[in-house]
């Protein structure tokens, strides 16, 4: 029994590749639904601007940039994945 269980144990873990894989593919959705939610706002902005209601084009303007900036987060660390850690899993599994 001990042995199946092992081999259990094995399957359920991730390889670091596997890991690094599954990481860049939560941050690509990260970045699309970002880009998602700026477009609703870009819309909804547009709304408010053409009703004349600045206060809240405003508070939906720094909504919009507040966003941009976690996107740009989530690209420089989808390039410090791709660039840094992938060169040193490459000369790991060398």
């Amino acid at each position: 029994m001990t042995g199946v269980w092992e081999e259990a144990l094995k399957e359920e873990f991730r390889t670091k590749l596997e890991s690094l894989w599954c990481s860049l593919k939560h941050l690509a959705m990260a970045l699309v639904h970002c880009d998602e939610t700026v477009e609703k706002l870009i819309r909804r902005l547009e709304c408010h601007l053409q009703g004349k209601d600045m206060e809240k084009a405003k508070e939906l303007s720094e909504k919009v940039k507040e966003l941009y900036e976690i996107r740009q987060s989530i690209r420089n660390f989808i390039k410090m994945l791709l660039f840094d850690i992938s060169k040193k899993l490459g000369s790991a599994l060398e």
